[in-house]
């Protein structure tokens, strides 16, 4: 069992580090205003803020090479909007590629693979975005054990457009001596585009 689980932490690692890349750092959140992002980055404030709904999801314990786990999809091209659309956030974020399972289509289901920061445990959010605002979010601890969250994914309808999948973890988000935030939000991230 042991070694199952050893060689299991080892695969997922190796497809999520093989495509790791980082977006360039965002401008500290202390030079904008609450409820808004960071210099450079821009929101159109007329828009109704998404409905977020649950995201239905099973716990994923054993992670094989039989769940046929690849590097998710990331559109570079729009990958700045993309974080920005998924997360809003002001602090720099690290944009890593998701390892998933399955195939993304209505009712499937999709295990999903990220690596997130190891360390206490700590909870990261699922988050799952669609065209129109449509957008679903489930929390999910992670263990002490590895810097892995797992989860299979029980996709909703899935209508036609661009799909984001992100796995966010703050857990490196701090304040400072001067009550200020310093550090990286986590982001595992793919997208998929439906027709």
């Amino acid at each position: 069992m042991k070694t199952t689980i050893a060689v299991t932490v080892a695969l997922a690692a190796s497809i999520l580090l093989a495509g790791c890349t980082v977006t360039a750092s965002r401008p500290p959140a202390s030079t904008a205003p609450p409820h808004q992002l960071a210099r450079g980055y821009s929101t159109n404030r007329s828009e109704k803020a998404p409905v977020t709904k649950s995201l239905n999801m099973l716990p994923t314990t054993d992670i094989t090479s039989s769940a046929g786990l690849r590097q998710g999809p990331i559109d570079a091209s729009n990958e700045r909007s993309t974080v920005e659309q998924l997360t809003g956030e002001t602090m720099p974020v690290q944009v890593r590629h998701l390892a998933v399972g399955g195939e993304f289509r209505s009712g499937s289901h999709l295990v999903v693979v990220a690596e997130v920061n190891g360390g206490k445990p700590h909870d990261v959010d699922f988050i799952l975005a669609g065209p129109n605002g449509q957008r679903w979010e489930h929390l999910v601890k992670v263990s002490t054990n590895a810097p892995l969250a797992a989860g299979t994914i029980i996709l909703p309808k899935v209508a036609s457009g661009n799909w984001v999948l992100g796995v966010e973890d703050e857990s490196g988000i701090a304040d400072d001596a001067s009550g200020h935030l310093t550090g990286d939000v986590v982001l595992g991230l793919a997208t998929f585009t439906v027709r």
